[in-house]
C-alpha cells in the first residue's frame, strides 16, 4: 500500500500527537492484557489513576494557512516599502538636481555682477 506523505509540519506535529497518544493507549492495553493473563485483576491499575488519554482535537479542514502564504504576505508588504522608498529616493535626488541648477545659475548671476561692479569701479578711477 503506497501513501503520500506530503504533509506540512502543522500535520505531522498533529500526527506525532495522535500516535503518541495511541502508543501510550497500547501501552496502557498491553499491561492490562498482560495482568489479566497472568490472573491479575486490573482494577488496581484504574485505582491508580491511569485515565484514557483523550486525543487531541483535530484541526478544522478549512484551515489552509502554510508559511509560504504568511512569507508571501510579508514580501509583499517590504517590496511595497522598498518601492517607496525608491520613489522617495527618485524625488529628492530629481530635487536635488533642480537646487543644484539654481544654485549654480545664481553664482554665475553673482560673478557677472561682481565683475561689472569691478568694471564700473576701473571706469570711475580712469575718469579721476
Amino acid at each position: 500500500m503506497d501513501f503520500d506523505i506530503s504533509l506540512r509540519p502543522k500535520d505531522n506535529i498533529y500526527l506525532l500527537q495522535v500516535l503518541t497518544a495511541m502508543s501510550a493507549q497500547l501501552n496502557t492495553l498491553q499491561d492490562i492484557t498482560r495482568d489479566e493473563q497472568a490472573g491479575i485483576a486490573h482494577d488496581n491499575k484504574i485505582h491508580r489513576g491511569v485515565s484514557p488519554i483523550l486525543l487531541p482535537e483535530i484541526p478544522a479542514p478549512d484551515l489552509d494557512l502554510d508559511l509560504s502564504s504568511i512569507i508571501g504576505s510579508s514580501n509583499a508588504d517590504v517590496n511595497s516599502k522598498v518601492q517607496k522608498r525608491a520613489s522617495n529616493v527618485m524625488k529628492l535626488s530629481q530635487e536635488n538636481e533642480k537646487l543644484k541648477a539654481e544654485l549654480k545659475a545664481m553664482s554665475d548671476r553673482l560673478e557677472a555682477a561682481e565683475r561689472r561692479r569691478e568694471e564700473l569701479a576701473k571706469k570711475e578711477q580712469e575718469t579721476r
